[in-house]
């Protein structure tokens, strides 16, 4: 199938799946914006609408009430592309920006261009590991993760199940009380995660991720879900873990990246979102890169 031609745009749908696979694939990006999972579990929360410029593919979307789009993935007049991109909604209210811009992109296609203008994210950065670190654990720097890994390993009885599209409706269950739990509908970032994960589950199969249950003590207590991103990366898009069982965050992020993604040199954990308790987290797993990311203003 053809991708609907600039200024035309079109909503996401599940046939446009191998499209973005290999617009993808070709480019090369390192985010996790760019996995066709992302963007069509997000679709409906986003907004995400896509289009086909220049040879490039168009993403673009809704936040907050602000439109936006990522940085074209083709390889054919692309400062060109993202200028006309601009004009075509610079009367929609409060007009449109490069949402998540790598630094390649700033460098490159922005360049010294005065006509746009560059703020850094950090809400957006995106966490990079080394994988057999977070599998390892071994050191003082995890050796409080170490500790809790052992202690829940001690203390409960676990089956680590994979997570197959059968069971996957148990799972919706399990984020419905683990949102309510965290009253998820006072911040509605939160909220989204959630439907965004939900639909992750729903469509397991068809968005061809990977994804582990835990069982305590006979109870569905934590799932996981995640993919590969590139040859030497892996991605882990969800983890969720109830709170009262002690160490579990810590053995599901260690188990599923020994089982499913031991065979890559670095986990991708994706951005905090401005949660101050998700990027302490995040920080304490000692990342070996922030993957800097940008949003871009034009005024020409």
């Amino acid at each position: 199938m053809d991708l609907c031609k600039f200024p035309e745009f079109e909503d996401i749908r599940p046939e446009h799946r191998d499209i973005f696979k290999r617009y993808f694939s070709l480019y090369g990006k390192k985010s996790c914006n760019f996995l066709f999972a992302n963007i069509f579990s997000w679709k409906d929360i986003l907004k995400f609408r896509v289009s086909s410029l220049d040879g490039n593919l168009i993403i673009a979307g809704s936040q907050d009430g602000r439109a936006f789009f990522y940085e074209p993935v083709g390889d054919k007049n692309t400062a060109e592309s993202v200028k006309a991109v601009f004009r075509h909604f610079r009367d929609v209210p409060g007009g449109i920006y490069v949402k998540g811009a790598s630094a390649g992109f700033v460098k490159n296609i922005i360049g010294g261009d005065k006509s746009f203008s560059v703020a850094e994210n950090r809400d957006d950065f995106e966490y990079i590991y080394l994988t057999e670190e977070l599998i390892a654990l071994k050191g003082n720097k995890y050796h409080s993760k170490k500790n809790l890994y052992n202690q829940f390993k001690k203390n409960n009885n676990y089956r680590y199940i994979e997570l197959e599209q059968a069971i996957a409706k148990q799972c919706v269950n399990f984020i419905d009380k683990w949102c309510e739990e965290r009253e998820c509908g006072l911040d509605p970032r939160q909220a989204k995660e959630n439907c965004a994960a939900k639909k992750m589950l729903e469509n397991l199969d068809y968005l061809e991720l990977r994804g582990a249950v835990f069982e305590v003590n006979g109870t569905l207590s934590g799932l996981t879900i995640g993919e590969e991103l590139s040859p030497d990366t892996f991605v882990v898009h969800v983890e969720k873990a109830a709170g009262a069982v002690k160490g579990l965050y810590q053995a599901i992020n260690r188990e599923f990246l020994e089982k499913e993604a031991s065979g890559y040199k670095y986990v991708n954990r994706e951005e905090d979102d401005g949660f101050p308790g998700l990027r302490k987290a995040k920080m304490s797993y000692y990342p070996v890169e922030l993957l800097k990311k940008h949003d871009v203003y034009f005024s020409g």
